[in-house]
């Protein structure tokens, strides 16, 4: 594997990882926004 290749998957692990990070945010965003909602 050349050095190009093993940077950019080590780039892509990381995009991958903040993703998923994200997606946990949006998830507890959401939930809290549904129990907002549920008070009205």
């Amino acid at each position: 594997m050349t050095a190009e290749i093993e940077r950019l998957e080590q780039e892509l692990d990381a995009i991958k990882d903040e993703q998923q990070r994200l997606q946990n945010e949006i998830q507890l965003k959401e939930q809290e926004r549904d129990r907002l909602e549920q008070k009205f």
